[in-house]
């Protein structure tokens, strides 16, 4: 009686709406897993404030001084008291993998990209 039964819902799963269900719940699956992965990055960014510009160094409120990579005259205008978003970044330079930093000054809408000095 009871291999008749299972045999019936697994029957019900395979050929009917079960299998309906099943692709349905994997998909939804899916889903959540690619939303809670892609959360994870939005973690590597961070807020702070500018302290002082010195041509290619960028010294922030909290005491982290930066190096910028780009060209410096790409934060000729940035101002202290500027907000800014910093987010960890990895990359290749030379063929390796190195860290690196993306920071964004958000009043004045512009990206350079740095290491960090201390």
């Amino acid at each position: 009686m009871l291999k008749g039964k299972a045999f019936k819902f697994f029957e019900q799963m395979v050929g009917g709406k079960g299998a309906y269900r099943l692709r349905v719940s994997h998909f939804i699956l899916a889903g959540l897993l690619l939303l809670l992965l892609s959360s994870v990055s939005q973690g590597a960014c961070w807020g702070d404030t500018l302290d002082t510009v010195d041509r290619d160094v960028l010294v922030m409120r909290s005491g982290a001084i930066y190096r910028i990579l780009d060209d410096p005259a790409a934060t000729a205008f940035w101002y202290p008291l500027s907000r800014m978003t910093i987010c960890d970044q990895t990359g290749y330079a030379d063929d390796e993998i190195v860290t690196y930093f993306e920071i964004r000054n958000e009043d004045a809408n512009q990206m350079v990209r740095a290491t960090r000095e201390r």
